[in-house]
């Protein structure tokens, strides 16, 4: 059996985390305590390349930073970016109108006007309202650590999951933790 308090690394948080143990039908899993992700150890994994990521981030840097980053990945074959939630929900509807895809939305939590959880509640009244029945995976950014408020959005926005961009040492170190987190959340999904 493994040990339950054991201490993993956790791509979400970007920290080495105390752990607690499920059971599933795959067996023991070790989740993160702090933002509850299952850690199953699995970096290193590339992710197949999507469609469309949707980016809403109020910092221009951060923004082409990371734009550029699932670029060069390859993460994505088109990157659209808005600069905060309102933006963000305009293009997506536009999008879902014209039958245009979008494989994965990213979010920033903290913006001026309509922050990332008011942009993702929105959202998918937006998909409920138009009767999809896929809904868009949300990986929402973060400079603060995960708590009960925001684990409570990631169950209400499901599938979605978080990085703390605050604990990346690097670009690089961030594109390793991306890479984990998104395999996680599409294969969460069922679009892996």
């Amino acid at each position: 059996m493994s040990d339950p308090g054991a201490k993993l690394y956790c791509p979400s948080c970007g920290e080495q985390v105390e752990t607690f143990i499920m059971l599933d039908e795959s067996g023991e899993s070790h989740h993160c305590f702090i933002c509850g992700v299952k850690l199953d150890g699995g970096s290193g994994r590339s992710v197949k390349s999507l469609e469309m990521m949707l980016i809403a981030e109020d910092s221009m840097v951060f923004r082409e930073v990371l734009t550029d980053k699932i670029l060069e990945l390859g993460l994505a074959g088109e990157v659209e970016t808005a600069n905060d939630g309102e933006e963000f929900i305009a293009l997506f509807t536009r999008r879902l109108v014209r039958g245009q895809p979008v494989s994965l939305a990213v979010m920033d939590i903290r913006m001026p006007g309509m922050n990332g959880v008011n942009a993702a509640m929105a959202m998918r009244a937006i998909e409920r309202g138009m009767e999809r029945k896929r809904l868009v995976p949300i990986l929402f950014f973060s400079s603060v650590r995960c708590d009960d408020t925001l684990r409570d959005v990631f169950k209400h926005c499901a599938p979605a999951r978080y990085i703390n961009k605050g604990n990346a040492a690097s670009p690089e170190e961030l594109s390793e933790r991306l890479v984990e987190v998104i395999n996680g959340l599409l294969a969460e999904s069922g679009k892996k």
